[in-house]
């Protein structure tokens, strides 16, 4: 909180102004008239609780040293605060109903505002029309694009950070990533294969292959995914995950570009494993496949042995041409 001097001390400060809105500290005019501003603990602790504000809410032990110009504890929380400290939040909310709270002690805005930033990590995949309760301030929905429409689902995943900005009305998903479409949500349970038929010829720039708490039912897997371009001609990259046994979960996300074009396609991976990250880059550069069948525009996914226990995928197109 923070005091009004002019309530706090009346008669014993300047008048408000558009400097000082809420009075400006004055002298005396003589000698014990009680006319200055007094320097006692409550205007004295408004400064240093401020002070004190800023190093908690970015971890900053002091030092105990004096803040000079080119060492200075406060500035470099404040300069963490400008850097996104203030617009993360921790999520505890459900699908679709997101409840976030400031990350240790940071604090959030007394109320929302046109123009509000917030950033965070959802805890569940949304599944359709979703909305955001930050810090308590109230349930406000969640929108995409211009003109803002619902999300339908697939927008908000566990594996990527979320970025919304409030319009005065609704959150509206970040404008950079308004141009992601959600093409095909599949849920695999023992499937042998999971395919995605004719995807692949939507007229987009890029496709993105989101999967997540994929197990396999066998030991020592390799996680496979095939694609066709127009003409039928596929790829396969292995995505060898070494020792991957039946009780682990693999979530990451796979970029595609050029399919529709007829051109090689250009693979960058991310591969989670608990403990252990794996990442490559796959370049392939054309060929049929022997031993497997895949429609033209398609993509399928599989294990080299056994079935897909489990898992969820999202395949997205982003940048219309």
């Amino acid at each position: 909180m923070a005091i009004n001097p002019l309530l706090q001390y009346p008669g014993k400060v300047a008048a408000a102004t558009s400097d000082y809105p809420y009075g400006g500290a004055q002298n005396i005019t003589t000698p014990g008239d009680g006319t200055g501003t007094p320097w006692e603990a409550a205007i004295v602790n408004d400064v240093l609780g401020m002070q004190q504000a800023l190093l908690k809410a970015n971890a900053v032990v002091p030092s105990g040293s004096p803040d000079k110009v080119a060492a200075s504890q406060y500035l470099q929380a404040i300069i963490a605060i400008a850097s996104g400290r203030a617009t993360l939040y921790n999520e505890t909310g459900a699908a679709d109903a997101y409840v976030l709270n400031p990350v240790g002690d940071m604090q959030g805005p007394g109320s929302y505002f046109e123009g509000m930033i917030i950033e965070f990590t959802p805890a569940n995949n949304n599944t359709g029309a979703s909305t955001v309760n930050v810090d308590g301030l109230g349930v406000v929905n969640i929108k995409k694009g211009s003109p803002a429409v619902a999300l339908t689902g697939g927008e908000l995943v566990t594996t990527s950070r979320v970025k919304l900005r409030f319009d005065g009305t609704d959150f509206i998903k970040d404008v950079a990533e308004a141009n992601i479409v959600l093409l095909d949500h599949q849920t695999a349970s023992g499937s042998a294969t999971i395919e995605f038929i004719d995807q692949l010829d939507n007229p987009y720039y890029e496709y993105r292959l989101d999967y997540y708490n994929v197990q396999p039912s066998v030991v020592a897997a390799t996680f496979q995914l095939y694609q066709s371009d127009d003409s039928g001609v596929s790829w396969q990259p292995n995505l060898d995950l070494r020792a991957l046994t039946s009780s682990q979960l693999l979530d990451g996300n796979i970029n595609m570009w050029g399919l529709s074009e007829n051109r090689a396609a250009s693979f960058m991976v991310r591969q989670y494993i608990p403990g252990t990250v794996y990442s490559a880059s796959v370049n392939n550069y054309g060929g049929a496949i022997p031993g497997t069948t895949i429609a033209a525009d398609s993509l399928k996914v599989q294990f080299d042995t056994g079935n897909i226990a489990t898992g969820e995928f999202f395949l997205y197109g982003i940048n219309p041409r």
